[in-house]
C-alpha cells in the first residue's frame, strides 16, 4: 500500500464536516476556546501545522504552512489559497523555524513510535507546541485513537518538551 493508496473512512475531506459532524471545529473556533482556557494569545505567529487537513488553524495564524499526509487534505488547502506541502512522516517535515507548530487531531491517526518521532523532529522547529491526544488505554477495537495520558507525557517530556499547566 502507498500513500497514494490511503483514503479518508469519510470519503475525503470536503465531505468531513457533514459526514462526521465537524462543522464547528472547520471553522477554527475551537481555537479560539482553546487560548482562553490554556492562556495563550492569538493570533498565533508563523505556524507549523502539522496535519492540517483543511487548514482550519490559518485564519488564527499571522504566517502559516501546513504540511499533511493525505494528497486530498493538501490539494483541498491549496485550493483554498493555503501554503500547504505533502509529507510521509516526520523526517519530511520543511526545515523551518516557527514561533508554533500545531499538531491537532494527528495523534488520534498514529502509533507510539511515530508519536515519539515527531515530538523530537517538533523540537527543533518551534519553541511552542500544540497537541492533542485522545487519553485511554491504547487497546481495543480503536487502539490507535487513544494513548496513554502518562506515557503520552513522559513521551512529551522526553523529547524535551515542558508541559504547560
Amino acid at each position: 500500500m502507498t500513500l497514494d493508496d490511503v483514503a479518508y473512512w469519510n470519503q475525503g475531506i470536503d465531505r468531513v464536516p457533514y459526514m462526521t459532524g465537524a462543522e464547528a471545529v472547520m471553522d477554527g473556533l475551537d481555537l479560539v476556546d482553546l487560548s482562553r482556557t490554556l492562556r495563550f494569545p492569538l493570533p498565533f505567529g508563523f505556524t507549523l501545522d502539522v496535519g492540517c487537513g483543511s487548514g482550519r488553524a490559518a485564519k488564527h495564524c499571522r504566517s502559516y504552512l501546513g504540511v499533511d499526509v493525505p494528497a486530498d487534505a493538501v490539494a483541498y488547502c491549496q485550493r483554498e489559497g493555503l501554503l500547504v506541502g505533502r509529507i510521509r512522516g516526520a523526517p519530511d517535515l520543511p526545515a523551518v523555524i516557527a514561533d508554533w507548530v500545531l499538531c491537532l487531531s494527528v495523534f488520534t491517526h498514529i502509533d507510539r513510535p511515530d508519536r515519539q518521532a515527531y515530538l523530537e523532529a517538533f523540537l527543533t522547529r518551534a519553541s511552542n507546541l500544540l497537541v492533542d491526544i485522545i487519553p485511554g488505554s491504547g487497546l481495543g477495537d480503536v487502539e490507535l485513537w487513544t494513548a496513554d495520558q502518562r506515557q503520552f507525557e513522559a513521551d512529551f517530556e522526553a523529547a524535551g518538551w515542558q508541559l504547560r499547566a
